[in-house]
């Protein structure tokens, strides 16, 4: 009998053990994660490389928000617009994009190897959205001391308390021949732990913005009108560019379908069959990835 309660006594401390893992925070103050855009091009000996076009860069400053009952922390384009909430439930990270109260899996630590992830948020237009991906291996990387879970899945990589390394988000171009994004960097304060030549890291310095999407703007005038509009979309820029991409998003990350042409001024398209809501429009050109909102009413 002693022998049966201590074997008991063993299986209910292992469960207590399993149970009470503890899990890197995920950081939300003070944070940068910049998303590379990269150009597929074709070297001398036939093969194909990334080539950095620009960043997106997304930053959490601690900022509190309540949405139903639940407390985030507030996600915004650096320097920029809100692009959402998350809230880290002891391993599980949880996102409420914007102009939405729906809440979708951003990355979930917890799961183990044959284990499907559901409802997995997803701004890539050529795939499920939500996505449900299964976790086919699970290691751990340990820098400074610092030991993080990795999670490997059919969305990529996930790296405990630093994100996915195909990307924060995954983006409107997720799956485009000629195009590709990685997560560029990721720090904390002054502090860097992730950069896509090495990895996770550990180095002195916070990620630059120098090449963010925001910041090309401020550099080019880019219009869009009318806005609102209901039939046809006119782009007007300040000087001329050699666009190569037009993309339409929705909020929840779609991509639309759309034929722009060019006019006198820049580009046109119709947006006369889009259900109303709110939209992004991307041109990528001239070594530039500009993009602004527009609502089809």
């Amino acid at each position: 009998m002693n022998i049966l309660k201590i074997i008991v006594l063993f299986i209910v401390s292992a469960s207590n053990i399993a149970s009470a893992q503890e899990y890197l925070p995920f950081p939300t103050e003070d944070v940068i994660w910049s998303n590379g855009l990269y150009t597929v091009e074709e070297n001398e000996w036939g093969g194909y490389y990334y080539d950095l076009y620009g960043t997106s860069n997304y930053c959490g400053s601690g900022e509190d928000t309540l949405i139903g009952s639940e407390a985030y922390k507030i996600i915004r384009f650096c320097g920029g617009d809100y692009k959402g909430a998350l809230r880290d439930a002891g391993g599980t990270v949880y996102f409420v994009p914007k102009d939405s109260t729906d809440e979708f899996v951003l990355y979930d630590f917890t799961t183990n190897v044959g284990d499907t992830v559901y409802n997995i948020y997803s701004e890539g237009g050529l795939g499920e959205n939500p996505a449900n991906y299964k976790v086919t291996s699970i290691s751990s990387i340990e820098v400074e001391g610092v030991t993080r879970r990795v999670i490997y899945l059919g969305g990529g990589r996930w790296i405990e308390g630093i994100g996915c390394e195909k990307g924060f988000f995954a983006e409107f171009l997720d799956g485009a021949s000629e195009y590709g994004k990685k997560l560029y960097c990721m720090s904390v304060g002054d502090t860097t732990f992730y950069t896509e030549s090495e990895g996770v890291t550990y180095t002195l310095g916070s990620c630059s913005l120098s090449v963010g999407i925001e910041e090309v703007e401020k550099s080019v005038q880019f219009s869009v009108y009318p806005n609102p509009s209901k039939n046809i979309v006119n782009c007007s820029f300040s000087f001329d560019i050699n666009i190569k991409e037009v993309l339409l998003t929705s909020a929840e990350g779609r991509v639309v379908s759309i034929n722009w042409t060019h006019n006198n001024d820049g580009i046109s398209f119709s947006v006369s069959d889009i259900p109303k809501g709110i939209y992004y429009v991307t041109v990528i050109a001239n070594e530039r990835v500009l993009r602004k909102s527009i609502l089809v009413d």
